[in-house]
């Protein structure tokens, strides 16, 4: 078993956490034709490089010039990794950071097998390759110089962790506000129908009504809907009778306190929240699938609209 000390092996989970950033940046950039600084956090790591590396180096120990064994003792301890890493930050922030939905032979969307089978591969190569080198270097460093500069690297990652961790806990907490807001707009929408009958006003909804369409990103289009169908109460206000005015103003009323709470979650997308949408290309939610896809659908207009007024 390899034999550091505390402080040498926390430098190692640095160091395999700051190579992962390097890996996993480089690969989804290279895979979305642009920069993406991959990530949970904001800072060059990837805590679960580095967890799966020391993980690595443990479990293939035993096995020294022995590829197979040490293939699967990688694969098998770093996919274990992944998926509970997944579960519990998913059940947490109710938020999928990486979703393998679409790959084959995937479970649950955490894992997948040509994932697990590149833990492996990695598992071989930074036993092989990389970890001499580093391990060379490390063991190089005098204790005052390992000391400052774990405890520098520990200071510079607990601060952008718990920095990552409250911008998660924003984040779900609009998603949850948003599907408020959405249950709103229905509630209104049933309440306007019973209007329009009391006034009289024959209406078939269309199927494709975006107040009635689950779809994402269809916002906008639901205030658009619903303030169309208060204007044609407003046309008719004349003919209207005492209750159903009445009761047209404070659906107008609430629909205005509706928009304007929706207005405050996108200005509530400040650059740490925005940037971990953008560092996460598959970021996905079961339960605020729609709010999110509406989320990043509106930073995407926002990113075409400021590249075009730079132009």
């Amino acid at each position: 078993m390899y034999s550091y000390s505390t402080s040498q092996w926390l430098l190692f989970f640095y160091v395999y956490c700051f190579l992962g950033w390097c890996f996993e940046s480089s690969y989804v950039s290279i895979k979305n034709h642009r920069l993406v600084n991959r990530g949970f956090m904001r800072g060059p790591f990837l805590p679960l490089y580095g967890s799966g590396a020391i993980i690595m180096l443990f479990l293939a120990k035993p096995f020294p010039d022995q590829p197979i064994p040490m293939f699967f003792s990688g694969m098998i301890g770093a996919t274990i990794l992944e998926y509970i890493t997944g579960v519990c930050m998913e059940a947490l922030f109710k938020v999928r950071y990486w979703d393998y939905s679409n790959k084959k032979f995937n479970f649950q969307g955490q894992i997948c097998l040509s994932s697990s089978i590149a833990w492996g591969v990695l598992t071989i190569i930074l036993n092989n390759w990389i970890h001499k080198p580093v391990e060379h270097f490390i063991l190089l460093l005098s204790p005052f110089a390992l000391h400052t500069l774990v405890s520098i690297l520990t200071l510079l990652l607990s601060a952008d962790f718990i920095t990552a961790f409250k911008t998660a806990l924003d984040l779900r907490k609009d998603l949850e506000g948003m599907t408020t807001v959405k249950n709103d707009l229905k509630s209104l929408q049933n309440r306007l129908d019973i209007l329009f009958s009391k006034a009289g006003i024959n209406r078939t909804p269309k199927k494709t009504d975006p107040i009635l369409s689950g779809s994402s990103g269809s916002f906008t289009s639901r205030f658009q809907a619903l303030s169309a169908k208060l204007d044609t109460l407003k046309n008719r206000a004349d003919s209207l009778a005492e209750d159903v005015k009445s009761e047209f103003i404070d659906l107008k009323e609430r629909l205005d306190s509706i928009s304007q709470r929706q207005k405050q979650f996108q200005k509530h997308m400040n650059f740490f929240k925005r940037d971990m949408i953008k560092s996460n290309p598959t970021i996905t939610s079961k339960r605020y699938k729609a709010e999110l896809e509406y989320l990043k659908k509106y930073l995407s207009e926002q990113s075409k609209r400021k590249k075009n007024d730079e132009h």
